[in-house]
């Protein structure tokens, strides 16, 4: 009965499957008539027994009984091969396109088979140049095909009707080709373009071929393209029996890598064997040439050598001519294909005499032809088998999709996750795809990067003839590099998905890499990307790993969760680059400007390095103070970073602001959106990785997306990109909800048609994603101040208390949201300020701007019933002039719910003197992890600073640079000496205490003092020191370990490690014994702690996934951080029954 059923289960499905392939055959029959590409309904390959086989080169393969064997099949008369080879796909949507595994005929000889394959490298015949020229694909080196066995006959190539046709012209020669081209390097490690041999000094190079039988009475051609590199001009002879000619190359501009050049010559043959000689003729001794290719076109006479001769003639294309063929020297097996379309060969027929045969065709088109004599089965190569029982696969068949993820598949469980996340938060439709699958269907099996937009362009034709919706977003999740071949060692790890390159390789300016080419999705897209608009938008994950992969993932995950509420979600900050007469500062501050206004809500930071002070060393200018305080703010949290300026992809700004290695040591759980108008900060197709890239990758900080550079970009077209941007990534549609960051990156470029700079910008991150402002907002509004209400003349001084009542209301309602229970984060801020930069480059200028830089009071309260108040007293420190304050708010509930607000309706300047004077500073406790430190302990390389301050008039958190800062200082050296102000919090509800936690930067080994110092609301301080031992690998210590439930009642545990480790990324492994010491299960992961508080769950399951029976077992838990010690703790846990 058991066989009996599962024989009637795979009935079933197969009859399922037989249905569903005839209603998508149906569905898509109705709408052929439409004048829409809608692609095939199925793919051949969702179903029977495939293998997959390549060839490097065109021409004639054979299948061997013996490899047929392998591939299972039995009958070569029931053999179907399928595909089209190796030639790039067209780029242009304008051009034809073969739609999945066409069949291709074969020949059957026996106990083997032939068939004619397409390999890498194309030829089309120019007419202009009246010349073959040919196309490298530079994707693949090989060709690839299907094979299968059906119970239905082979496609066999068939014999055509004789042509009834009188000739008008007997020709008895063919125009050959040949071309010598190898790949090498890359003179700019960037577009598709590949040199060959290197020349230096006046050194000379000879390249031969072969052409048998050459008609040495007609003229041949030779193409010769080189590149040089060199300040002054050079060039390049080319000689065949003589000088034929010299290619010339201009001095290298300041953007080129190299310059290129062509030389076209005409040339007389003399022998079968032609061989021509380059010669780098050296003006300088910098100067260094590179062969890229030498194309030779060369007639034959029409005499049959080997087992096949391929030919055409081209000279008498398009005329009113009949031609008769007469092919000599041709055995009595010869026979004629006409091969132009590879998947209709037909054998012509052709009359013989003797050794003679002829045959007749029309010139009204090119035609390719092969003799071939079929019983010389020895003379064909054979193909390589890649892989038997290709998996069934069906993307044809695919249900009208949102979102499409192109993952290898190594990363797809980490792309079903975030697949899964997109269709439960935000009812998308998700398909993971991987890149073989892709190339399988839509680019026969050979890695092309146009079958990732063949798939889009399905989805989206199918829309367009009305078969659902169309598809919204493209996430790329894997790395690429411009070596998409695999040319280079160096470059195999990093190659996880194919990148779009530019034909350029030798400009900066014209060379790039970008994914918008996957979005130009309309009939008339690929010929200018410049000016063809965006119709989905695309995303990238530059993961090369899977915990890579993973991390990035959690932290996509996390983001879209919410997990992270908090004031930063206020926060922007647009960073300006100095020099180059003040143009950064200006294009910067000009769209803060405008984003400030726009949203209100905002509270908009602006780093403009030129503010301050620059030092000169011999390592060159730096900004240290601008660097402390946008690494400061990057740590405490913000919406958004926006930078203006120089960079490259290790550092932003030559005085290296930030750098690589400032991103990968970032811990902050409140990632922004990176936005880098600069040159090539995240160059993704590199060997080496980027800052950019850094910035996403880091699992433990960063940044959660950024819209980024992957080269060379101008500064004006910058400008107008990063304004649309603004406008698009703070828009919000009638729900109140952001758009997603592919829409946005889809409308910004979209708004600047014919700006090829725009190409140079990709979004890396999720496209599906939101930026996480409060929508909808819940408007957090001020009733009074001090009792007086908020609609009337409000003015507070200096030393003032300060009394706030306020309230949550609905979004887009003047009504308050009675149910919100949560918390409010008020900042208050000082008057807008001119601020004057210090014109710190020699030759340059101030730049005048306003800001609002003082922060008079950080404070926390709860929200209940929708209602909320709060208490402080205005610091001393303020500016004494009166102008309008601002409160700004942001709040949150247990509902996910969030808020925000803002006031400016009051005046602030003067003195209240009325306020009772006292001389103590504030009260202070100060430790290093863990609040269980002692001062003289031994601690890791990179501690957490903590401090409890509490004073009874209130914590000054201004300083406003008069030396009143919250500052931590490490063995009294200037040079560690950090402001710690930002990372200062509030105690909920309690203006009068707070506390602060602040990482330390790495220390060296050894022991060390650590003074903190604070300052009440009245100026007075206090100063506290500690001391401690620095331990490199110092292992982390466990505080405290258990489990709850415990005993385990329902499946379900959860561990909790309380240790001295906050603030990094803690490596955790739990090991499951019975009490008879066998290893059960082994648990392993890595969490990024805040606190010193770490939870793990865990499903009380053995390592096969099946629960554990009722029992007593020992878990034993190891922790460490990176490069540290392993600290290990054992917990019993008691399983029940459920």
């Amino acid at each position: 009965m058991k066989v009996q059923g599962t024989w009637l289960c795979v009935v079933f499905l197969i009859c399922i499957s037989l249905i569903v392939r005839a209603q998508n055959e149906e569905r898509y029959k109705k709408v052929s008539a439409a004048g829409v590409q809608i692609f095939a309904p199925n793919s051949v390959l969702s179903t029977g027994q495939w293998t997959k086989i390549r060839v490097s080169s065109t021409g004639v393969c054979k299948i061997t009984f013996d490899q047929l064997k392998q591939m299972g099949i039995t009958s070569p008369q029931n053999v179907h091969v399928h595909g089209y080879g190796g030639a790039m796909l067209p780029e242009s949507f304008t051009s034809a396109y073969l739609d999945d595994l066409p069949e291709t005929p074969i020949y059957i000889g026996g106990d083997y088979i032939l068939f004619y394959a397409q390999g890498p490298v194309s030829w089309q015949y120019d007419a202009t140049k009246m010349q073959f020229v040919h196309t490298v694909n530079p994707y693949s080196n090989y060709g690839y095909y299907f094979v299968t066995q059906t119970a239905t006959a082979a496609k066999q190539i068939t014999t055509t009707a004789a042509e009834s046709l009188t000739p008008t012209t007997t020709i008895d020669y063919f125009l050959d080709r040949d071309v010598h081209e190898k790949d090498l390097v890359n003179l700019a490690t960037s577009g598709r373009e590949f040199y060959g041999e290197k020349f230096t000094g006046n050194t000379s190079n000879s390249f031969g071929f072969s052409f048998p039988n050459t008609d040495i009475s007609r003229q041949g051609k030779i193409r010769v393209n080189a590149a040089a590199t060199s300040s002054s001009s050079s060039s390049m002879s080319v000689a065949y029996n003589g000088s034929l000619g010299s290619i010339l190359f201009s001095p290298a501009g300041t953007y080129d890598y190299a310059i290129s050049g062509t030389g076209s010559y005409a040339y007389t043959p003399t022998s079968d064997s032609p061989s021509f000689t380059l010669q780098l003729n050296q003006t300088t001794s910098s100067v260094t040439g590179y062969l890229n290719y030498i194309e030779v076109n060369q007639y034959r006479k029409l005499s049959m050598t080997g087992a096949t001769l391929s030919f055409r003639n081209p000279d008498f294309l398009n005329q009113n001519a009949v031609l008769q063929y007469t092919l000599s020297s041709a055995g009595s097996n010869v026979k004629i294909w006409n091969v132009t379309d590879q998947q209709n060969i037909t054998e012509i027929p052709a009359a013989r005499n003797s050794s003679v045969l002829t045959f007749i065709s029309s010139a009204q088109n090119l035609q390719e032809y092969l003799a071939i004599d079929p019983t010389q089965a020895s003379a064909f190569g054979t193909p390589e088998i890649v892989q038997t029982n290709v998996p069934n696969q069906n993307l044809h068949a695919l249900e009208q999709t949102d979102m499409v993820i192109i993952a290898p598949s190594a990363f797809v469980s980490q792309a079903d996750r975030l697949a899964q996340k997109h269709r439960e938060k935000d009812n998308l439709s998700v398909v993971v795809v991987t890149p073989d699958q892709i190339y399988n269907e839509f680019s026969s099996g050979t890695p092309d990067a146009t079958a990732y937009r063949r798939l889009m362009k399905m989805f989206y034709n199918r829309a367009k003839a009305g078969l659902g919706q169309a598809p919204k977003y493209l996430l790329l999740f894997g790395r690429g590099c411009y070596d998409n071949k695999g040319l280079l060692s160096t470059s195999s790890d990093l190659r996880q998905l194919l990148v779009f390159e530019s034909y350029s390789s030798l400009n900066q300016i014209d060379s790039y890499q970008s994914d918008d080419y996957f979005g130009f999705l309309d009939d008339t897209d690929g010929v200018s990307l410049a000016s063809d608009q965006l119709d989905i938008g695309v995303g990238r994950f530059p993961v090369t790993t899977v915990d890579q992969a993973k991390a990035v993932v959690d932290k996509t995950i996390a983001y879209m969760d919410n997990a992270n509420t908090g004031y930063w979600k206020n926060k922007v900050c647009f960073i300006a680059d100095d020099g180059d007469a003040n143009l950064h500062m200006s294009q910067a501050d000009t769209i803060a400007k405008w984003t400030a206004n726009a949203n209100p809500y905002l509270q908009v930071n602006k780093l403009y390095m030129d503010a301050y002070p620059q030092v000169v060393s011999s390592t060159g200018e730096s900004y240290p103070a601008a660097k402390t305080k946008l690494l400061n703010l990057i740590k405490s949290g913000l919406l958004m970073l926006n930078y203006t300026g120089h960079g490259n992809h290790l550092y932003l700004a030559n005085e290296q602001i930030i750098t690589k290695e400032d991103v990968t040591a970032m811990y902050n759980q409140n990632q922004a959106l990176w936005v880098t108008a600069t040159c090539d900060f995240t160059r993704c197709d590199y060997t080496d990785v980027s800052a950019g890239e850094s910035v996403l990758l880091n699992p433990a900080g960063g940044g959660i997306a950024l819209f980024t550079t992957t080269r060379l970009v101008f500064s004006s077209d910058n400008f107008a990109l990063n304004k649309q941007f603004a406008k698009n990534v703070f828009y919000k549609d009638a729900s109140g909800y952001a758009l997603k960051l592919g829409d946005v990156m889809r409308l910004t470029k979209n708004a600047l048609p014919g700006n090829s700079n725009k190409l140079n910008f990709i979004l890396v991150g999720d496209p599906a994603l939101r930026l996480s402002f409060p929508a909808p907002n819940y408007t957090v509004v001020i009733d009074s101040v001090n009792g007086i209400a908020a609609d009337q003349s409000i003015t507070v001084n200096a030393l003032s208390p300060l009394k706030l009542k306020g309230h949550i209301n609905n979004p887009g309602s003047a009504n308050v949201c009675s149910d919100f229970n949560g918390s409010v984060m008020i900042r208050i801020y000082d008057k807008l300020e001119n601020m004057t930069t210090l014109a710190n480059d020699a030759g340059s200028t101030s730049f005048v701007y306003q800001d609002r830089p003082t922060m008079l009071f950080a404070g926390n309260t709860e929200a209940k019933n929708g209602y909320f108040a709060i208490e402080s007293i205005i610091p001393k420190d303020i500016d004494y002039k009166f102008g309008a304050g601002r409160i700004n708010m942001y709040a949150s509930d247990e509902k996910g719910r969030e808020g925000q607000g803002d006031f400016v309706n009051f005046a602030i300047g003067g003195s209240n003197n009325s306020l009772q004077w006292e001389n103590n500073g504030p009260d202070v406790s100060i430790y290093l992890n863990t609040t269980a430190f002692v001062s003289g302990d031994k601690v890791n390389e990179t501690p957490l600073f903590l401090a409890k301050v509490r004073d009874d008039t209130g914590i000054n958190t201004v300083g406003n640079g008069i030396g009143h800062d919250m500052t931590v200082l490490i063995d009294q050296d200037p040079a560690q000496y950090y402001v710690v102000n930002d990372y200062f919090e509030p105690t909920v509800g309690d203006y009068k205490s707070g506390s602060v936690q602040y990482s330390l930067p790495t220390q060296s080994e050894g022991k060390h003092s650590l003074t903190f110092k604070v300052w009440d609301v009245l100026n007075n301080s206090t100063s506290k020191t500690l001391e401690y031992e620095v331990v490199k690998g110092l292992a982390p210590d466990f505080i405290s370990l258990y489990n709850y439930p415990n005993p385990v009642v329902n499946g379900h545990t959860n561990f909790v490690l309380e240790h001295n480790r906050p603030d990094v990324v803690l490596s955790v492994i739990i090991s499951v014994f019975d009490l008879s010491g066998r290893l059960l299960n082994m648990l392993s992961t890595s969490t990024s702690t805040e606190s010193t508080k770490t939870t793990i769950p865990w499903n009380v399951t053995d390592s096969r996934g099946a629960a554990l029976k009722p029992g007593v077992y020992l878990c034993r838990i190891d922790i460490s951080t990176q490069n540290g010690k392993i600290a290990s703790k054992t917990q019993k846990v008691i399983v029940t029954k459920q």
